[in-house]
C-alpha cells in the first residue's frame, strides 16, 4: 500500500481529474422537500389541500364522505370509473 497515493493520482488523471493530495468532503445532499408543511392550515384546509394535490399531482379522483356512506361511495367510484 506504500503507491496507493500515486495509483489513485495516476487514476484521475487518466479519467481527467485534477490531482487530490489530501480527501475532500462530499458536497452536501440536495434538500429538495417541500418548506412548508401547512400547519398553519386548520383540519378542512389540510383536506382540501390533500385533496387538490391528489387530484392535480397523483391524477386521482377524491370523494369525502363518512364512515357510514364509505361503503356506498366506493361501490358509486367503482362503478363510474369501471
Amino acid at each position: 500500500m506504500d503507491n496507493r497515493g500515486e495509483f489513485l493520482n495516476n487514476v484521475a488523471q487518466a479519467l481527467g481529474r485534477p490531482l487530490r493530495l489530501e480527501p475532500q468532503a462530499e458536497d452536501a445532499p440536495l434538500n429538495n422537500y417541500a418548506n412548508e408543511r401547512l400547519t398553519q392550515l386548520n383540519q378542512q384546509q389540510r383536506c382540501d389541500a390533500f385533496i387538490q394535490f391528489a387530484s392535480d399531482v397523483m391524477l386521482t379522483r377524491c370523494e369525502l364522505t363518512s364512515e357510514a356512506k364509505a361503503a356506498e361511495a366506493a361501490i358509486r367510484l367503482c362503478k363510474e370509473l369501471g
